[in-house]
């Protein structure tokens, strides 16, 4: 069984060798390794070409990291799919114990333990916390779960290929937080998820070039969008109350981080819709504390002199 470990890069020359020879120096014998070059500027070509006998690689135009995954899962073709990032790392044994975990729960999904890291100026690894949370320590149920506050690097995840074929794809126009929906997106399928008790993947935890440090104010409006299309999915739904009612918790939760966020870098028009989608959906008055009161504020004081205030009363 061939289980198929899909790299995109763009601009990784730091880092893309290590993850590349994680990839190679799995135990389990039978993984085919794809690296997508997504138009780098620096030494990342160079540095995969010196692997050609050893993997597939595929060289294109900057697209994203989003069309370089989908590009590299048309080209896979493994039973099971990882999703590594040029920065994260697989521990040796990784796909065999996780393998070994699919088999004995016959899950679609199995997600593992990781732990965060860090480089120094020699390139040696400092390690740092270990994240062990399972699904339904959060939610009982896995789209709420998935849709709030569970959240797994693609490295510590493993996915069959049917789930794959239901998900279609990963979103191309979420560019920050392409990891987290397409997450949600395999909850939804309704597929059976694991949890291996066992760290399996190295995630590093001080990229200054990722998205969301980057972009700050891009990166909340990526959360925005996509809860306003977890809100059409889930409220097209017939479901019973009890459960209506959980989504609309689920969601307003978001909108909550949306609006404190907003209001952190700036974003007015951000934090005025996820004030009013929070008021749509359960009302003001079960809304947070913090929402009620900077709701109040801004329209006594102006959006800055509340943003302000709101500062002090934090400190």
């Amino acid at each position: 069984m061939t289980v198929s470990i899909i790299i995109p890069c763009f601009n990784g020359q730091r880092t893309i060798a290590l993850t590349m020879q994680s990839a190679l120096n799995q135990t389990y014998g039978h993984c085919e390794i794809i690296v997508i070059n997504d138009g780098s500027t620096d030494q990342s070509r160079q540095i995969i070409e010196r692997y050609n006998d050893r993997l597939i690689a595929i060289h294109t135009e900057n697209q994203g990291v989003s069309a370089a995954r989908n590009l590299g899962t048309e080209r896979a073709s493994g039973e099971w799919l990882i999703y590594l990032d040029a920065d994260d790392l697989l521990t040796r044994d990784a796909i065999t114990s996780r393998l070994d975990c699919s088999s004995r729960s016959n899950a679609e999904i199995v997600y593992s333990d990781w732990q965060r890291f860090q480089y120094d100026s020699e390139m040696i690894q400092i390690p740092g916390k270990v994240e062990s949370t399972r699904i339904g320590d959060v939610h009982s149920d896995p789209e709420i779960a998935c849709a709030t506050s569970f959240w797994s690097p693609p490295a510590a995840l493993m996915y069959h290929r049917n789930v794959i074929e239901k998900i279609g794809g990963w979103s191309e126009a979420l560019p920050v937080i392409q990891d987290a929906r397409f997450l949600f997106d395999a909850a939804c399928t309704g597929a059976e998820f694991s949890h291996l008790q066992k760290i399996t993947a190295m995630y590093l935890d001080d990229d200054p070039n990722s998205l969301s440090r980057q972009n700050s104010g891009r990166f909340i409006q990526d959360v925005m969008t996509n809860a306003i299309e977890i809100q059409e999915r889930w409220l097209s739904r017939d479901v019973r109350s009890g459960t209506l009612l959980q989504y609309q918790s689920a969601l307003s939760s978001i909108y909550d981080y949306v609006a404190r966020e907003s209001m952190r870098v700036k974003e007015i028009e951000l934090y005025l819709q996820s004030v009013k989608r929070i008021d749509d959906l359960i009302g003001l008055s079960a809304a947070s504390r913090w929402v009620r009161l900077s709701d109040r504020m801004q329209r006594w004081l102006g959006f800055q002199q509340a943003r302000s205030l709101l500062r002090l009363i934090g400190k």
